[in-house]
């Protein structure tokens, strides 16, 4: 006997640029789950959701629709400072959480999100990493794990304040390669770039171009979808993903001392 399993009822918080992407996704890219509710505080937005992807009910008040809705699981896309709120809400209120990085912005507010996450083992929480779920980004890091990387890296800081990172190695298995890349605010010079395999250029009255993706959307559109993809395979299961909070942590971790380096100018400790 066949048994065919019901979608995962899920809502959206957040239609701005990335939220739009993660909802048109689970409309039609995503299999084994419905999207059946969105809260944005965007009139418009909310139109489009109904109109374009035909959701079912809008919300501009995030506790409202989790209070309201019989939900498996939230997509979480709005604004940062928001993530640990919206994700304790949900957790509490027994829904599977998905929420785009980074988590947060304060650390006693990620600590206090974290905890609550892990009080409810049962409950399935994914941060968004989409170049977790990147064949290029997958690649590279098998390269590296396989130790297949002989390079030195420096990084120099000039009397004017221009930052010099130089990296260097005497291994090319595919030749010779030297580049060079000066980068400031209004983008950035490349000598030498690396050869390309399949890339369109275009010759004519403008010189030599070479059409470029205009977004990170563009760029990580099959990330994105492989990743919410992970998720909703995760719930279906009840098995905890790879991406985990503590991955989220680490990341604000380094950015925040990234920042603090930046402003104190000196090097900064962290432990992760």
């Amino acid at each position: 006997m066949v048994t065919t399993r019901k979608p995962l009822r899920a809502a959206i918080i957040g239609l701005g640029r990335l939220g739009a992407r993660h909802a048109r996704h689970l409309v039609n890219k995503i299999q084994g789950v419905k999207l059946v509710a969105a809260c944005a505080l965007d009139s418009n937005q909310l139109e489009w959701a109904k109109n374009e992807l035909g959701v079912e009910t809008t919300y501009t008040n995030y506790k409202d629709m989790i209070d309201t809705e019989n939900i498996d699981a939230i997509f979480i896309v709005a604004p940062t400072p928001f993530h640990p709120e919206m994700t304790i809400y949900a957790m509490n209120a027994g829904l599977n959480v998905f929420c785009e990085k980074p988590l947060g912005l304060d650390f006693n507010e990620v600590d206090e999100m974290a905890k609550v996450i892990k009080s409810h083992p049962n409950q399935i929480f994914q941060s968004g990493f989409m170049r977790r779920y990147d064949d290029s980004y997958r690649y590279a890091k098998k390269i590296v794990d396989n130790g297949e990387f002989e390079t030195g890296v420096a990084q120099l800081k000039m009397s004017d304040g221009v930052i010099a990172t130089l990296i260097g190695g005497r291994h090319a298995a595919h030749g010779n390669q030297v580049e060079l890349e000066v980068m400031g605010s209004n983008g950035w010079v490349r000598i030498g770039e690396h050869p390309d395999l399949n890339r369109v250029t275009v010759f004519n009255d403008q010189g030599v171009i070479r059409p470029s993706l205009q977004s990170f959307g563009e760029r990580f559109d099959t990330a994105f979808t492989d990743e919410v993809q992970d998720f909703v395979n995760n719930v279906i299961v009840g098995k905890q993903p790879e991406v985990t909070v503590d991955d989220g942590i680490k990341a604000l971790k380094i950015a925040k001392a990234c920042q603090q380096s930046a402003n104190i100018g000196k090097l900064v400790d962290i432990q992760l």
